[in-house]
């Protein structure tokens, strides 16, 4: 996940674990999550969030708890 310019960096991580693993993997904005993929998460998967200290941070890291209450494994990439 992420947001502003980092949803772009998030698309292409995304792009890079498919070509790399062959694994399903998707980029989205962080407000996106509550919108439908937040039912897919469980303990088998993993929210990656791609953030740093900009003004948008904070709305990006207030999707983290709603993934971690379905029980998704967060990884945070930051500055």
């Amino acid at each position: 996940m992420g947001r502003g310019f980092y949803c772009a960096t998030c698309r292409e991580g995304t792009l890079k674990i498919k070509e790399l693993s062959y694994m399903h993997c998707e980029g989205l904005m962080s407000g996106e999550l509550k919108h439908g993929p937040l039912a897919m998460v469980d303990d088998s998967l993993s929210i990656c969030l791609v953030d740093c200290n900009d003004p948008v941070s904070k709305n990006s890291l207030n999707a983290l708890p709603r993934g971690a209450a379905r029980k998704g494994a967060p990884i945070i990439i930051a500055d």
